[in-house]
């Protein structure tokens, strides 16, 4: 059986102008759905960047062997930024933000995370200049079909408050799910395919539900690596 997990949370700016960022809750879909990019500009969701990126060994000092793994969602998250022009973007009217990354089974919550954070610096959202902002949402979609080690991120906004009689792939891009894989296909996931959700609470235990075969539907021999 296809599985797609997500894992979706909020990034904050606080007074000082501290970033951080925090994990709301995990949803199973049976799948994910392809998305018409028409569906995107009928309900004011418009994509600033997308990039894939893949995980490597990056040399710390040229006079040593030193080296760290700079993770999939940072090296899509950085692409991404490179060539990012955000001129008459970021109008008065901007409700919102979404950052979305679609990797395989070997997906990082903690890395998507730290990604989303370094969109939220280089943003510079001031909520006097955005009345009507709300927030930065993140996704982050483990696909089983996808490959592991490398990521793919979209980042889109949305100019005007969504219907809040929006149903199915409407009512998810408006919502932030926007995913593209590899090959550039775009994709989504509609309240429609959910096979299992919980919101995070003091007493959900994260560990035992991102491990618990019963609960994902998936086997031993696939079993699931998305972490903290």
């Amino acid at each position: 059986m296809e599985s797609a997990i997500n894992m979706f949370g909020n990034v904050t700016v606080d007074a000082n102008g501290k970033i951080s960022s925090s994990a709301d809750g995990l949803t199973k879909y049976v799948n994910v759905t392809e998305l018409d990019t028409c569906v995107l500009e009928e309900n004011g969701v418009e994509v600033l960047a997308a990039a894939t990126g893949k995980g490597y060994f990056e040399r710390l000092q040229k006079d040593r062997n030193d080296t760290r793994y700079v993770p999939s969602p940072e090296v899509a998250i950085k692409a991404a930024l490179t060539d990012l022009d955000l001129t008459g973007k970021l109008v008065p009217s901007l409700h919102g933000i979404w950052i979305s990354f679609l990797g395989g089974m070997d997906m990082i919550v903690g890395e998507c995370m730290d990604a989303s954070e370094l969109v939220t610096s280089a943003f510079g959202i001031e909520k006097d200049e955005f009345p009507n902002f709300e927030n930065v949402t993140f996704h982050s979609l483990a696909y089983k079909e996808f490959p592991m080690k490398q990521a793919t991120v979209v980042i889109s906004l949305i100019t005007k408050p969504p219907s809040k009689d929006l149903e199915g792939v409407a009512r998810a891009v408006t919502e932030g799910k926007v995913f593209m894989d590899a090959n550039g296909t775009y994709y989504t996931i509609p309240d429609e395919t959910i096979q299992w959700g919980q919101e995070m609470d003091i007493n959900f235990n994260i560990i035992d539900a991102i491990t618990d075969p019963d609960i994902l539907g998936i086997g031993d021999e696939n079993k699931l690596t998305y972490r903290w």
